[in-house]
């Protein structure tokens, strides 16, 4: 029985694509180049084709929701503050 709920939970496993984990940061843009965004403390996001660029600048104060797969932090949600 144990043997078998292993199996079944390695399969869930690599089925999903392995874990990603959630997060949430928060500082001005130093730069955007391409699909890669860095905040003034160092953190780097690649944003997906659904990120909305118009409002993203260097200098902009920002709130980054993203989830880290393979080591990248991908954004999910890139929202200026309000001033």
């Amino acid at each position: 029985m144990n043997r078998l709920l292993i199996a079944v939970a390695a399969t869930v496993f690599l089925l999903s694509g392995g874990l990603a984990s959630a997060g949430e940061a928060s500082g001005k843009i130093k730069s955007i180049h391409g699909n890669t965004m860095t905040l003034d403390n160092g953190a780097k996001f690649t944003l997906g084709t659904g990120t909305s660029m118009k409002e993203l600048k260097p200098g902009t104060e920002v709130t980054v929701s993203f989830e880290e797969k393979a080591g990248r932090k991908m954004a999910t949600e890139v929202k200026p503050k309000a001033k």
